[in-house]
């Protein structure tokens, strides 16, 4: 299997007892709450991260549109980044967006939060 692939999978293991649905690839009209589980797409800079094989991920959370859905949203990204830095594979956190209005496919607007993670593949034993 892509080592991509079982990193994804794993964070999204990791976060599934999370009270949200997780999903590994872009749903087109996700079961909200939702944490969807991106790769960015990168991998990190050897001369900048202490790993060279690692890779990005971008942790979208969203949830339902309400006047009380971003104290729930605040609460499962807290939920969420937590569970991420009890996971050995993370290797960082590097940020965690503010809140903002996600637009899905089906033109439903979302509060959201990403969460960008490293993912230290060589821990894993995955590496190519």
């Amino acid at each position: 299997m892509n080592p991509i692939t079982t990193a994804r999978e794993t964070i999204a293991a990791a976060l599934s007892n999370l009270p949200a649905t997780v999903y590994t690839t872009d749903p087109r009209r996700p079961n909200v709450p939702a944490i969807i589980v991106h790769s960015d797409g990168m991998e990190s800079e050897p001369e900048s991260f202490a790993h060279p094989y690692a890779w990005r991920f971008r942790i979208r959370i969203i949830h339902r549109a309400s006047e009380t859905a971003h104290n729930a949203l605040d609460k499962l990204a807290w939920e969420c980044f937590e569970k991420l830095t009890e996971m050995d594979e993370i290797a960082e956190i590097e940020g965690i967006s503010a809140p903002y209005t996600l637009v899905i496919s089906d033109n439903q607007a979302y509060p959201a939060i990403d969460i960008i993670v490293t993912y230290n593949l060589e821990l894993f034993g995955n590496s190519e």
